[in-house]
């Protein structure tokens, strides 16, 4: 899913991407990237440089959470929001609508 929300004067454009059994958060994180930046998911920079993905991971997939824990990271120009509930979403600001 992809929507553009105007911000004061500039444009935050979300990319919105669920995890789960098929899909670990890591994986959810590197299609919503590609998407938002629009390019293959092979080759945008490895997340693993901008965040520890196996800590991420097991934060968001742990059983004590409950879904109830909320992980938000840098990633070049954008900010990911991974939530334990199963979502990702790329969020990034001055993009044209």
């Amino acid at each position: 899913m992809t929507e553009h929300v105007s911000n004061g004067g500039s444009s935050t454009r979300v990319e919105e991407v669920e995890w789960g059994s098929q899909r670990p958060p890591t994986a959810a994180i590197v299609e919503a990237i590609a998407e938002a930046t629009d390019q293959d998911p092979l080759d945008i920079d490895p997340v693993q440089n901008h965040v520890d993905t196996d800590a991420l991971e097991k934060l968001v997939t742990s059983d004590t959470t409950h879904g109830d824990v909320e992980v938000h990271f840098e990633y070049e120009a954008f900010t990911v929001r991974v939530e334990g509930s199963g979502t990702v979403e790329v969020h990034a600001t001055g993009l044209g609508e």
